[in-house]
């Protein structure tokens, strides 16, 4: 409450019925531009020991302000700290108050199943849209100007613009409790899927997205979210966000990780690599009249985990298959992995083939690093108002662009989109 009550430059406080404590409503006012003030918090009494507090945020996707409900308790018995916060499903109002920001008034189902599939819905790509992100993020591409006659084409990272609701609807569940106060935009990753064209002015899109993982981490929950964009049927790209719910975690019966494991190739040069291969359960031979003696085979394997504490699984599946190419170049699949099991400490199919195999597909580094910036620093400037891109990238998180949300999260001031960057 000090926080966010703390006088600062342009604050306008108005306090109503000062004198009667059952009416007394104090109104807290900021100019966010010139002449122009907005109500950003509404404090009153309720009853005898409740205190309501309403802090707003202006812009969202409904177009008009929405409020976050915090409920007090005062205890004038206490002689320390006599006003405690109601901890009682705040996690949920929070959430509800950033939905009604995000998606305006599309239904909000915190029982969602974590392991399910998100929509996000169609839309159609306007040379607008494009238009005001590349502006707002600074992009100057020959490619994203709109001119009479050609296509214009709209870079990678508009996708985050496209995905926006496929890949924030995973992080409300309740399963997933965290305060969204708390939470922070880590990183986005794009891949173009083989064959796709760039997205481009027109085309008609849609989204899904599903969670990857939600682990418990020394800096907070991290939930990794993969969107997927699909146009006429076909995926074209692939989104991978991660968020941070800043803070200590410990309900690790909640936390799980899907992984697409590193493809790996496994050469059998003798007759005992072949046996060992051949004894593992999880193994099992399609192709039988294949003699695997001298050949190479491919691993490609997809995990699940389920954790008991920081170090310790549950519950571990990998499953996936096992491919060779033939003389003619044809690649068939002769085998597929089968592994299930409960608590382990670590995933023997996955640890037999590091040590026998090896990793393929996998990034190769420059023999000599090349500098992004040359000789000089690599800066970048943070706008100074995030208003912008929040609007044309739909992220209207309150903490970019409120102070006042920005210190109740106990944030030294308002932060930069990291999508920005």
């Amino acid at each position: 409450m000090k926080r966010i009550l703390t006088p600062v430059r342009g604050l306008f406080v108005e306090v109503l019925f000062p004198d009667d404590p059952s009416k007394t409503v104090i109104t807290v006012k900021e100019q966010p531009r010139p002449n122009h003030y907005v109500q950003v918090i509404e404090v009153k009494l309720e009853g005898s020991n409740k205190i309501a507090v309403n802090i707003t945020k202006e812009t969202t996707a409904l177009g008009k302000p929405v409020d976050l409900e915090l409920k007090f308790r005062y205890h004038p018995e206490a002689g320390y700290a006599p006003i405690h916060e109601v901890m009682e499903d705040r996690n949920d109002r929070i959430k509800e108050f950033y939905w009604r920001a995000w998606f305006g008034t599309e239904t909000l189902d915190l029982d969602a199943s974590v392991t399910g599939q998100f929509d996000g819905g169609s839309a159609t790509v306007t040379g607008e849209a494009i238009n005001d992100f590349v502006h707002a993020v600074g992009n100057k591409g020959e490619a994203f100007v709109s001119r009479p006659g050609k296509e214009v084409y709209a870079p990678m990272d508009f996708a985050i613009v496209v995905g926006w609701k496929a890949i924030t609807k995973p992080i409300f569940p309740r399963t997933i409790d965290g305060d969204l106060l708390k939470l922070v935009h880590l990183s986005n990753g794009f891949r173009m899927l083989p064959g796709a064209d760039p997205l481009k002015e027109g085309d008609e899109v849609a989204t899904t997205a599903q969670i990857n993982a939600v682990l418990n981490q020394d800096s907070g929950k991290m939930v990794e979210v993969m969107g997927t964009i699909t146009r006429e049927g076909k995926a074209v790209m692939e989104v991978t966000s991660q968020f941070l719910y800043r803070g200590a975690y410990t309900d690790f019966e909640n936390t799980f990780q899907r992984k697409t494991e590193v493809p790996m190739q496994l050469h059998l040069e003798s007759s005992k690599d072949v046996a060992v291969l051949r004894s593992k359960e999880w193994f099992n031979v399609e192709e039988t009249d294949i003699d695997l003696l001298g050949q190479t085979l491919t691993f490609r394997l997809q995990s699940y985990y389920r954790f008991k504490n920081k170090t310790v699984f549950s519950s571990v599946e990998t499953r996936g298959q096992v491919l060779l190419e033939l003389p003619t170049k044809e690649i068939i699949q002769i085998a597929t992995v089968d592994y299930e099991a409960g608590a382990s400490h670590g995933n023997p199919v996955i640890d037999y083939l590091q040590r026998h195999g090896a990793s393929i597909e996998q990034p190769i580094n420059f023999e000599n690093a090349i500098p992004l910036n040359g000789k000089a620093p690599l800066q970048l400037r943070a706008p100074a108002s995030n208003e912008t891109y929040a609007r044309v990238s739909g992220d209207f998180n309150p903490i970019h662009v409120s102070r006042v949300f920005a210190s109740y999260a106990n944030l030294p001031g308002t932060i930069t989109h990291g999508m920005y960057s």
